[in-house]
């Protein structure tokens, strides 16, 4: 293992599934976040992501290492041994851990955190929830008819005729049994208010340590954009995001498919991919760690009157929502998608339908879409001029991480690591391999 230090005295252990460096995904930009707040306060951020090669649809593990990612610099692919060994030497060198945070389950083989939490002590951790993969192996919570399934956790009696069920059963269990493991060390994040209500039916037990932080602050209000649309104008209608069907990509296509020809709405989307879409305008957006409020300055800029944000899971946050709300943009969502929905409850920044068909039945009557929205604008219902990154997560790393961990002996590596590294490395430099 090449010759690894850290620039600051404390740092911080991150886990996720995939690179953040490369990532378009909200937990992606969560990380970057992280990365810089932490930094700022001369805390050193550790990433590990998951390398790994699957066999026979997902059913047996071929190999699970970890990309290594260090205050924003990728480092290489390591055992979780190696892993280890690096963090006995950083406590050897007096570097302090303040926190291991759990971002996400997926990929990993849940024996390693078990080698790794019995080698580090004393050192909190927290688990993030940026979606339902803790109660279900379809992170969504949809069935495998992509039907809401509700937030109670799996069952025989709910969840048999699910073909998700088996794969579930097996490695939530595994999960489960792991946080229970280690519960009087766990400090549970959620993201919302609402994320927090639908994991505790399923982990009662975690209550007194579950605690919301959200992901940014709202800084000021937003007073543009607000101008009223006259009659002759078209209503400019944005789809946030990559096209998921669990995002509600197919009932934007029937939107635009039904509407096109109305000469009324201007259909956007607006994401970081190279693709068009036929009869939709396309917008780029490139997140950057120089810049991760480019969507709300692409909304800003081009206008937006309207937004559909229909998610057919209950989103756990969605960084959309609120970029679309600093835009003071009027939103369309439905009953099930979680945070999106108790916000413009709360709000009145939008309206929350039953179904498709109630969505479907206003979009033919635009002179009424447009009155919603030009009354919507006279109410000065102002979104936040700024998101700005939440540090609560720093404070809080810093008054619990008072301590210094004690990393236990140094394990031995199995020779025949080296070889499949050494070429791992090299797939991974050139994107052969996921990660």
């Amino acid at each position: 293992m090449k010759k690894i230090d850290l620039k600051n005295d404390k740092y911080v252990l991150s886990i996720s599934f995939a690179n953040y460096l490369k990532g378009i995904s909200g937990m992606a930009k969560v990380l970057m976040e992280h990365q810089i707040m932490y930094n700022e306060q001369n805390i050193s951020y550790v990433n590990l992501f998951i390398v790994k090669k699957y066999l026979f649809k997902e059913r047996i593990t071929a190999f699970c290492y970890y990309g290594l990612v260090i205050d924003g610099n990728y480092q290489g692919i390591y055992t979780i041994e190696q892993i280890i060994n690096l963090l006995y030497k950083f406590n050897n060198d007096n570097k302090i851990l303040l926190d291991i945070h759990f971002h996400h389950f997926l990929y990993i083989k849940i024996k390693h955190l078990y080698k790794l939490l019995e080698h580090v002590s004393y050192a909190p951790v927290k688990v993030f929830l940026h979606d339902y993969y803790t109660i279900c192996w379809n992170y969504t919570l949809l069935d495998s008819n992509k039907e809401y399934c509700g937030p109670s956790g799996i069952s025989e009696s709910k969840c048999s005729d699910c073909a998700f069920y088996k794969r579930s059963r097996n490695r939530t269990q595994e999960i489960r049994n792991f946080l229970f493991s280690y519960i009087n060390r766990i400090t549970v994040i959620a993201p919302s208010e609402i994320v927090r209500q639908i994991w505790l039916i399923t982990y009662p037990q975690f209550k007194s340590r579950t605690i919301v932080i959200l992901h940014q602050k709202e800084i000021g209000k937003y007073t543009g954009n607000l101008s009223q649309i006259p009659p002759n104008q078209n209503i400019k209608i944005g789809f946030l995001g990559m096209p998921a069907e669990h995002k509600g990509w197919d009932v934007w296509k029937d939107i635009v498919r039904k509407y096109k020809d109305t000469d009324q709405y201007e259909f956007i989307v607006f994401n970081s991919s190279d693709d068009m879409y036929e009869n939709m305008e396309k917008v780029k957006i490139k997140y950057s760690s120089s810049n991760l409020n480019v969507m709300t300055e692409a909304l800003r800029n081009t206008g937006i009157h309207l937004v559909l944000l229909w998610a057919k899971w209950p989103e756990t946050y969605s960084y959309t929502l609120y970029e679309s709300l600093s835009a003071n943009a009027f939103i369309l969502t439905n009953r099930i998608s979680g945070n999106i929905t108790d916000q413009i409850e709360k709000r009145l920044s939008g309206i929350v339908f039953n179904n498709e068909k109630e969505l479907m039945d206003l979009l033919r009557y635009p002179d009424c879409v447009r009155k919603m929205i030009n009354n919507f604008r006279k109410s000065q219902n102002y979104g936040p001029m700024y998101l700005e990154k939440n540090n609560d997560i720093v404070h809080i790393s810093r008054l619990e991480g008072h301590r210094k961990s004690y990393v236990k002996n140094i394990i031995n590596i199995k020779l025949y690591n080296y070889p499949l590294l050494y070429v791992l490395r090299i797939l991974y430099k050139y994107n052969k391999i996921p990660g």
